[in-house]
């Protein structure tokens, strides 16, 4: 609770072994060295922005987020992050009923064209 936003973030980073260990270097880096918000949002948008394998809501959720954090007391940095935290588990509950369905559907599909080809050859 009491360290700063870019030593908190570099903690988080190196417990981390996918694309968002470098994205959050980056952030981190751009927090120490940079002045200017307006820039520094854009680098950060930028640096979210650049992980593929997450949906644009999920991408302005962490960016809202992120670009929040310091701008209040501890209280609303909480909720800031509980806020967080909560809808982008929202996200991956629907995007794991998703995958059930999806997984459900190409089984289905491969049995189908596999009994397709059998008959087609017998």
């Amino acid at each position: 609770m009491m360290s700063s936003l870019p030593d908190a973030i570099e903690r988080i980073r190196q417990g981390l072994n996918t694309d968002w260990k470098h994205v959050l270097g980056a952030i981190s880096t751009d927090l120490i060295s940079m002045g200017d918000t307006a820039i520094l949002n854009k680098k950060i948008h930028e640096n979210i922005f650049s992980i593929y394998e997450l949906k644009g809501y999920d991408k302005e959720i962490i960016y809202q987020g992120l670009t929040s954090l310091g701008k209040g007391d501890v209280e609303s940095q909480i909720g800031i992050i509980t806020n967080s935290v909560n809808v982008l588990s929202n996200q991956l509950n629907e995007a794991t009923e998703e995958r059930m369905k999806n997984q459900k559907l190409y089984r289905t599909l491969g049995t189908a064209i596999g009994l397709m080809i059998a008959i087609i050859f017998i």
